[in-house]
């Protein structure tokens, strides 16, 4: 492990050239080769050795310290965490462990007779294949450590008298049970986010080199439209096929999935008919332990499905729209991912569809733009949300897992930011947490690291400059107050009039510190504020 800190504390000194607070490339550049170039070395190989070693975690975080500085632009005392929210960048710890959580994920979707599949536990999902062990002396995967002393009360009872009891207290230790592997120690950290052991499952031999493609099945169209061109366009084909079919040849569905929130259950709608006279809904409850994009995966396999239990011998075209484009993308491509089954079980619908001389079209129609077969779809996948008889064929999906572990992690990340003693004064007052997505705005390194240096209050300013001996004292000239960055960005008179332009511009009714750096619109603000007057840049104090 020292060794790959070696080797990644030289590329970081390496890339350091490329930025400064000055000039250089940008914050999310800078950002992405910290991941790409520094990260991937440093944790090579953290799911083998990783168990909360405090000594090899001081060594990582003192690397993301440097790194940290010199994405942001930022002074050395700022304050660590205020500067990994910013960035984007998890504490090692929560990283480390968010990466041991995915190599469980990733034992899930290795094949049954894989070598590391067969080294953990028979009753980790999916299969039931493993090692069996002496449960008594050893830990599963999916229990918990239990070292506390119980207390047992034997009661004893006389033969002659058998009202009269005597006692017996005794206080036995239970014996700790083993771990009994890095392996199991991983797979143990996923056990809590898993409400069933029925765990969509990926299978090799669906993907095999000679499989036909879907898109050698169905013509598959997304358009590169917005929405309103691609709803009129979506209006006139279905007038055309409406024309075109008076014996009732062609079968029009429409799909959908939908979340309740409240409830957090998920529904999936399919919607059929022929002339938008006899219709069809149904509807289905999947359960809690799937995404929107699963459901909606969970529709189009369904609509196949419907199709040919409605054909008729006339039926040549089966249209199937969809307002998924993750969903139609997914079913584009076969490999070892979340969906795998549908793509399969598709292609096997559009084979005997083939066989038939059947056409299929699948194609994605944009939500909410007054469709209406969309519409009764998206009602009936609402409707399937509240049924109370929840489908057998629901399972927890890997991209409800993925969703769970990238949850996990970011509470573990909440849970250390506020008990931290060390967010910095001036930045704990505008009540920022943790986050996985950096920033979009691209400025100017220049002007992105004196935005972060006043909004942690350590940077090129004369409150904070101050605090070095023999400094300038920290009085702005012009106004002989305090310069601090409250100061320079909302009273200083030397700016007010830049100030009240690019407030007209960026139609802001007021300013305070708290909206400018907690909200899109002041961060807009603040980026052309900063840009035009220069302010907390190293140029401005000379």
């Amino acid at each position: 492990m020292e060794k790959k800190i070696a080797d990644a504390t030289r590329v970081f000194h390496q890339i350091a050239r490329l930025s400064n607070t000055e000039r250089g490339l940008s914050f999310q550049a800078m950002r992405q080769l910290y991941i790409a170039c520094i990260v991937s070395i440093a944790d090579f190989g953290v799911p083998i050795w990783w168990n909360n070693q405090k000594f090899l975690l001081d060594k990582y975080q003192k690397l993301q310290n440097l790194a940290l500085r010199k994405i942001l632009g930022a002074f050395k005392t700022s304050p660590i965490m205020a500067m990994e929210l910013e960035a984007a960048i998890p504490p090692p710890k929560v990283r480390f462990n968010k990466i041991c959580m995915n190599y469980s994920l990733r034992i899930m979707q290795l094949f049954k007779n894989h070598p590391i599949r067969t080294r953990v536990s028979t009753s980790f999902p999916p299969y039931n294949n493993g090692n069996e062990l002496d449960w008594d002396k050893y830990l599963d995967w999916n229990e918990k450590e239990q070292d506390k002393d119980m207390e047992i009360v034997e009661l004893d009872s006389d033969s002659q008298q058998e009202q009269r009891h005597r006692k017996k207290r005794r206080k036995i230790k239970r014996k700790k049970k083993k771990i009994v592997s890095q392996l199991f120690r991983i797979t143990s950290e996923i056990s809590e986010l898993l409400p069933s052991l029925k765990i969509e499952k990926i299978k090799q031999k669906w993907n095999s080199p000679w499989s036909q493609s879907l898109t050698s099945l169905i013509d598959i169209q997304i358009s590169e439209l917005d929405k309103e061109k691609t709803a009129i366009l979506h209006h006139e084909k279905v007038q055309k096929i409406l024309l075109k079919n008076q014996d009732n040849s062609n079968a029009i569905i429409y799909t959908d999935g939908s979340k309740n929130e409240q409830t957090n259950k998920l529904g999936a709608g399919v919607f059929y008919t022929t002339n938008f006279v006899k219709n069809q809904c149904f509807s289905w409850n999947l359960g809690a332990g799937m995404e929107v994009f699963d459901a909606e995966l969970f529709a189009i396999e369904k609509a196949f499905k419907i199709a040919w239990e409605n054909k008729q011998l006339n039926t040549d075209k089966v249209w199937i729209f969809s307002d998924s484009q993750a969903a139609i993308k997914r079913l584009k491509n076969s490999s070892l991912k979340a969906g795998q089954y549908y793509v399969q079980s598709i292609r096997n619908w559009s084979k005997k569809f083939k066989d038939k001389a059947i056409q299929l079209h699948l194609e994605w129609v944009p939500g909410h733009m007054n469709i209406r077969g969309n519409d009764l779809a998206d009602k009936a996948a609402k409707k399937g949300t509240e049924l109370q008889y929840i489908t057998p064929e629901s399972y927890i999906s890997l991209a409800f897992i993925k969703r769970k572990i990238r949850e996990k992690g970011l509470i573990k990340w909440n849970n250390i930011w506020s008990k931290s003693k060390s967010k910095g004064k001036h930045y704990n007052q505008f009540e920022c947490k943790p986050k996985w997505k950096q920033s979009a705005s691209t400025v100017k390194k220049q002007v992105f690291s004196s935005y972060f240096q006043l909004k942690t209050g350590h940077g090129y300013f004369k409150s904070y400059l101050n605090r070095a001996p023999d400094s300038y004292p920290d009085i702005c000239f012009i106004c002989n107050t305090k310069e601090n960055p409250e100061h320079l960005l909302l009273n200083c008179k030397r700016y007010s009039s830049i100030r009240n332009k690019i407030k007209i511009e960026k139609q802001l009714n007021q300013l305070s510190l708290k909206i400018l750096f907690s909200s899109k619109q002041g961060q807009d603000f603040l980026f052309e504020y900063i840009r035009q007057t220069g302010i907390a840049t190293r140029k401005n104090m000379l």
